[in-house]
């Protein structure tokens, strides 16, 4: 690994709700509503509501498919926005335009007929986001694995899915790869992209980079070149890669 000549400052996310605009009443004013919505009500009704569930065993639904299924009683409606939702490395605009042509499957009028008991009412929240530093610099690749797996779920958000969102470079990505340390960077940038339940993406990350370092150790005993190391930590992620596909479609 390259000798490293800087570190990096981890931070972690807040966000400040507030309603905006008016409340939904029926699908056609959900879709009025997502039309003219700011990219702050688009992030934490698609994106935020990650954060608000880390530990879950499967992503809970996003805002808006959870509404349509529960209160309004569109089923295939509801599927189609989830899928839309969970398309990866969506822009704002590409999120909104694609819950927009779902909705758009169906009649205005059917859509203004489909609506939700009195009370139960689509409310649109606007997210602030307010980052701020955890007190704890990295300084090598495992320093980074470390902190992004353990503890606050906040800093995975943050580094990994938010910043990638908002349009942002994301900056950690960015920093592991200026210290040599881009294979690492692009498991992390995977891991996000997969729209897992977080504590079930920095559980397969750890697994992956710990798997690396055995085969690296190993070798670095044995005096292997460094381009015979490389190809083992090729084949040990590839056969990790393989053991959790089947674990997971055996799930």
């Amino acid at each position: 690994m390259n000798q490293v000549s800087h570190a990096f400052e981890l931070q972690t996310v807040a966000h400040l709700m507030r309603p905006w605009g008016k409340p939904a009443r029926n699908l056609e004013q959900l879709r009025s509503g997502l039309a003219s919505a700011p990219d702050d009500v688009i992030f934490h009704h698609t994106v935020q509501y990650r954060l608000r569930h880390p530990s879950a065993d499967e992503l809970a639904p996003d805002d808006l498919s959870a509404w349509v299924r529960a209160v309004v009683h569109e089923g295939e409606t509801a599927e189609r926005m989830s899928f839309a939702v969970q398309a990866p490395n969506a822009t704002a605009s590409q999120m909104r335009e694609a819950l927009l042509q779902v909705l758009d499957r169906m009649p205005a009028k059917r859509r203004e007929e489909r609506g939700a008991p009195e009370g139960s009412e689509f409310v649109f929240l606007s997210a602030l986001s307010v980052s701020y530093p955890i007190g704890l610099t990295v300084e090598d690749a495992p320093g980074a694995v470390e902190a992004l797996t353990s503890d606050d779920p906040g800093v995975w958000f943050y580094h990994l899915i938010e910043e990638p969102w908002s349009g942002s470079a994301a900056k950690l990505p960015e920093w592991l790869v200026s210290i040599g340390e881009a294979r690492l960077a692009g498991w992390l940038c995977e891991a996000a992209a997969t729209g897992l339940p977080i504590e079930k993406s920095r559980s397969q990350l750890l697994r992956r980079w710990r798997q690396s370092q055995i085969a690296r150790r190993v070798f670095e005993g044995t005096g292997a070149s460094e381009q015979e190391r490389r190809e083992v930590s090729r084949r040990a992620v590839a056969r990790l890669v393989r053991r959790q596909t089947r674990q997971d479609g055996g799930a």
